[in-house]
């Protein structure tokens, strides 16, 4: 089995991985042949028949089956827990959001195209007062809100 191997202390890559991948700059490399007798395991999808080093697929065993990451990306469709809504804004947002898609496609289009709304909230995090405020409103911030400001920081996704 041929191998690429690199001019210099780099990565050793097989034929066709070599070939396809558009990074490499195939200049700095050169052909090899290996000289051990084991060779890497291959795994071939179940979905596309396409064949993946075991270490490139990072499949552990667990199954006989294989399916590759876009095999797996395709057939996988989202589906978010309905429970997981949470807090008031989440819940009020998601209400508003699926009411004005009821108005737009109907009852029956939008039960099917429903909106879920999720929101992810940081740990309390401090920040010193003087590292936020101008230098000339230091003091005068210091003052009026303490040595360290707390805040958290909030990220909503809304998913259709």
């Amino acid at each position: 089995m041929g191998l690429i191997k690199p001019s210099s202390n780099g990565r050793d890559y097989c034929m066709q991985c070599f070939a396809v991948n558009p990074r490499i700059q195939k200049k700095l490399y050169m052909k090899k042949t290996n000289q051990h007798e084991k060779f890497e395991k291959v795994l071939k999808c179940t979905g596309c028949q396409k064949l993946w080093h075991l270490c490139c697929s990072f499949h552990f065993d667990r199954s006989n089956s294989f399916k590759c990451k876009l095999c797996v990306e395709k057939d996988a469709p989202v589906v978010l827990d309905a429970q997981k809504g949470g807090s008031r804004l989440v819940t009020t947002m998601e209400e508003k959001l699926n009411a004005i898609l009821r108005a737009k496609l109907g009852s029956k289009d939008a039960e099917r195209n429903r909106i879920s709304v999720r929101s992810m909230v940081s740990w309390p995090k401090k920040q010193s007062t003087k590292s936020l405020a101008p230098s000339h409103y230091s003091k005068a911030f210091e003052k009026k809100y303490g040595q360290a400001i707390c805040y958290k920081t909030r990220t909503i996704a809304v998913f259709q």
